[in-house]
C-alpha cells in the first residue's frame, strides 16, 4: 500500500469537489464538521471550501492518495484563531479518510505522522486538534500517538438528538 500526500492549491477544483463530497457523506460529516445548531447539518458547498482556502494564507491542504487513488485529505493551519491554548508556533489540524474502504487500515496514523513532519518543517512546536467526544476511534488513535487532552468545549455540537463536547488535544513535537 503506497500512501502519498499531495499539496493542493486554489486551482485544483476537482480536489475541492472531492473534499466537499467527503465532507458531506452522512456517515462521517458529523465526525469531521461541527453542527452548532439543533437538527440536521447543511451540506457544505465547493465554493465555500475554495473561498475559505483562498482567504486563508496560513492553511495547507493535502490530498491523501493510496495506490494512486484519492481517498481523503489532511489540513494544517498556522496561526489558527480558534486554538484552545493560544501558544506561538502551534498548528491546527484536520484529517478525513473519505473513502470508507480505506478506514481502519492505518492510513490515519500515517497521515498523522506526515502532519507532524510537515509541522516541524514549518518550524512549529505544537499541534492542537479538536475531536468530538463521540468519535471514540479517533480519540484512541490520538492518545496512542502521544496527544493529550488539554480541555473541552462542553455541549457545543449537536449530533444524534443531543449536545456533545468538543475535546481539545495537543502534542509537542
Amino acid at each position: 500500500m503506497e500512501i502519498k500526500f499531495i499539496e493542493i492549491n486554489e486551482n485544483d477544483f476537482e480536489d475541492f469537489e472531492l473534499i466537499a463530497h467527503w465532507d458531506n457523506q452522512s456517515d462521517i460529516k458529523y465526525l469531521i464538521r461541527p453542527n452548532f445548531t439543533k437538527g440536521k447539518m447543511d451540506d457544505i458547498k465547493v465554493d465555500s471550501i475554495i473561498n475559505g482556502f483562498k482567504s486563508n494564507g496560513n492553511k495547507k491542504i493535502y490530498i491523501i492518495s493510496c495506490d494512486y487513488k484519492k481517498i481523503g485529505y489532511i489540513s494544517i493551519e498556522t496561526d489558527f484563531f480558534g486554538l484552545y491554548k493560544k501558544e506561538k508556533n502551534s498548528v491546527w489540524i484536520g484529517i478525513c479518510i473519505g473513502e470508507s474502504e480505506y478506514r481502519g487500515r492505518g492510513i490515519a496514523k500515517q497521515a498523522m505522522g506526515y502532519i507532524e513532519e510537515i509541522s516541524k518543517l514549518l518550524n512549529q512546536k505544537r499541534i492542537e486538534l479538536g475531536v468530538f467526544e463521540y468519535n471514540k476511534k479517533a480519540i484512541e488513535l490520538y492518545k496512542t500517538m502521544g496527544y493529550e487532552k488539554i480541555g473541552e468545549h462542553k455541549n457545543i455540537v449537536y449530533y444524534n438528538g443531543t449536545w456533545h463536547s468538543d475535546i481539545r488535544m495537543e502534542k509537542y513535537i
